[in-house]
């Protein structure tokens, strides 16, 4: 049996949806089945961050009784399955339901990440019940990190212990609040940082998680620092050519070749 993480955010814009992509990325990368699911219903594009438009079938089919939740998978070329969000305003599309189907995708994936609205609404509350913990994300100014303290308490009152914190786009503007500062307002851990990096905006731009696009980033490491985390394995860096060139002599010289 997996795991289901619900991945919100108090605010938009603060790159929870390029977090979900990346987190999934790189557990798929450390060799855990994984399966994303859009569950932000007021403006779900997790499948059009990867240029994908070309399915027929949504979680709204699901939620409707329509189709079986694994009916709707779009798999990606990197092997991401993606459940897909309706594209189109649903507004009196529910989650009620929710949890049942992504019980039921725990029972064959180590990992089930949910992108959840933003925000603190009945969808979001519905898609924080539905999940096994929460990693919420922000950046470092007070405004988003006062709008993360409003999901604390939100998945508190649901009863669904808190992952973490991720920060994402630190070192961008001026008056940041650190880590520690924002782990103390929010009495919760930080997991990680993500350094303003443009070679996030770069993977955006060409549909590619960073993660895949450019392992070596410092987005991307730390990246796979969280998600080695999440999966309980020790983190490893990726060593470059020259690592590489080293493991290789070290390898011919102990006689193994």
């Amino acid at each position: 049996m997996g795991i289901s993480i619900g991945v919100a955010s108090g605010k938009g814009g603060v790159g929870k949806t390029t977090t979900v992509l990346n987190i999934g990325a790189s557990l798929h990368s450390l060799g855990k089945s994984v399966v994303l699911v859009d569950a932000n219903l007021e403006a779900a594009d997790l499948s059009l961050y990867l240029g994908d438009i070309s399915y027929d079938k949504t979680l709204f089919d699901v939620l409707c009784g329509g189709s079986n939740i694994s009916d709707v998978f779009i798999s990606q070329q990197h092997g991401l399955k993606i459940v897909p969000g309706p594209l189109g305003i649903l507004e009196e599309t529910g989650l009620e339901n929710l949890k049942v189907h992504i019980d039921s995708l725990k029972e064959n994936h180590d990992f089930v990440i949910v992108d959840i609205s933003p925000g603190t609404g009945k969808h979001v509350r519905d898609s924080i019940r539905a999940c096994d913990e929460i990693i919420i994300v922000t950046v470092p100014q007070l405004p988003a990190v006062t709008d993360a303290r409003k999901i604390m308490e939100l998945a508190s009152q649901e009863r669904v212990p808190i992952k973490g914190l991720v920060v994402n786009a630190v070192g961008r503007g001026k008056n940041e609040l650190s880590s520690d500062d924002i782990a103390d307002f929010c009495r919760a851990e930080v997991i990680g940082s993500i350094p303003e990096d443009r070679e996030v905006c770069s993977s955006v731009d060409r549909l590619t998680p960073v993660i895949f696009m450019n392992p070596k980033s410092r987005a991307a490491e730390n990246f796979a620092k969280i998600s080695s985390s999440i999966a309980s394995i020790p983190y490893e860096k990726r060593a470059g050519f020259l690592g590489r060139l080293n493991e290789a002599i070290r390898y011919i010289i102990s006689g193994k070749i």
